[in-house]
């Protein structure tokens, strides 16, 4: 999929003309309700003009050449959105005439843009973006500490590089497999010693299990004999392939760089949304990544690739890369939640107590909210925001709740 930039927005004068409803002639009908967006689109595109396009590679990938400026940018495009916003909320929702009919489209679909250039924007910039607002706070960025894909997991990444970023072997579905062939003769010893009325069954099919293991290649038969922890990549990729003679084979979806962006959460009068007009629903489950420069990407894990990849899991969302954190978001008790559960990355205590805080410091209002560590004992103790921003070694029985 090409990684191409947003649709370039409307001139100051093709937005008046679309939006200008004109009763009697000479006469502009209600335009003082559209004054603020009008100033605020005039902005937006004066911040754009000040970018020079580059290209590092010809007609490939064109970006920016970064400024001082992005910082403004985005603060530009955060105030359109939330002026368009405000408008359907409060005039194209209750749209009964004419005028307020035929600029609601308008103005829904400028808010919507002007939401892809800031997602755009914070995704490419997101580094840049941190310095600058270092420097203007007379301080030094230091990109925080980030964690790998853990143990095994880290072959899909090792893989997808290998394949030119195409595509990788599911991590998670070639445990499952490996640990169906390595633990087969142990079942098949239990098999024996059920009840008569239930063993010829049980045998058959475990006996079928150790049959295809043992005539495998030598090499397959030896990655199948390890625990799946001391697979090396290149058991890892021998066990896939010959998986694939199998058809028991499965694919991750890693999301390339537009589809990441198609999921980047932007933080908008102190909640997450996921697009224009669109607060992220807390009351459901999603699994969510930071990357390393604060971009936060979630979608529910029910999500279909569209080219056909079965599996999905928190290292799709940064395409294996390492990641500040990587969790679940839904809502514990009535309060939205955020945890570090996240068996690809295994993000510890620190990782999510410094991702709390770089969160409420690009704005999301967590006063509310409760955070969760993974418990060794199974699932996840939840915390008051306060309780833990405050200390991050907090005992266990200080939890409000475990989930």
């Amino acid at each position: 999929m090409a990684y191409q930039q947003p649709p370039a927005l409307p001139t100051d004068i093709v937005w008046k003309q679309n939006t200008t409803v004109k009763r009697k002639i000479g006469r502009d009908h209600g335009r003082n309700h559209l004054a603020l967006i009008d100033d605020a689109l005039v902005k937006c595109r004066d911040s754009l003009l000040r970018f020079r396009p580059v290209s590092r590679t010809p007609g490939v990938n064109n970006r920016w050449e970064p400024g001082a400026e992005i910082v403004v940018l985005k603060k530009r495009l955060l105030e359109l959105v939330q002026l368009c916003t405000q408008w359907m909320n409060n005039r194209g929702e209750q749209a009964t005439n004419d005028t307020a009919t035929t600029r609601k489209p308008h103005v829904k679909a400028l808010g919507e843009l002007a939401f892809k250039w800031l997602q755009y924007v914070s995704f490419e910039y997101a580094k840049q973006d941190k310095k600058v607002y270092a420097d203007r706070m007379g301080g030094a960025w230091n990109k925080p500490g980030t964690v790998s894909l853990q143990g095994t997991y880290q072959h899909e990444r090792s893989a997808y590089t290998a394949a030119g970023k195409t595509t990788t072997p599911s991590a998670t579905a070639l445990h499952q497999r490996h640990d169906e062939f390595h633990s087969a003769p142990q079942r098949l010893a239990q098999a024996q010693q059920l009840p008569p009325e239930i063993r010829a069954g049980a045998v058959t099919d475990a006996q079928a299990v150790v049959d295809t293991a043992n005539n495998a290649p030598q090499a397959v038969q030896t990655a199948i004999g390890k625990n799946f922890a001391q697979l090396t990549y290149q058991d890892f990729t021998t066990l896939n392939q010959w998986l694939g003679t199998q058809n028991l084979s499965e694919n991750v979806w890693f999301m390339n760089k537009t589809e990441r962006m198609e999921h980047m959460l932007v933080i908008e009068n102190g909640r997450f949304y996921s697009g224009f007009n669109t607060p992220l629903d807390m009351s459901k489950y999603y699994m969510y990544a930071v990357n390393e420069y604060g971009a936060v990407f979630c979608t529910k894990p029910s999500i279909q690739d569209p080219n056909g990849a079965t599996r999905f899991n928190h290292s799709s969302l940064n395409a294996g890369k390492d990641v500040m954190c990587a969790g679940e978001l839904t809502t514990i008790d009535g309060h939205p939640a955020i945890n570090n559960a996240s068996g690809h990355y295994q993000p510890n205590r620190n990782q999510m107590h410094t991702t709390l805080l770089m969160l409420e410091a690009t704005g999301l209002d967590i006063d509310n909210w409760y955070v969760g560590v993974v418990d060794p004992g199974g699932g996840c103790l939840y915390y008051t925001t306060a309780l833990f921003k405050a200390d991050v070694n907090v005992a266990a029985n200080r939890a409000v709740t475990r989930a």
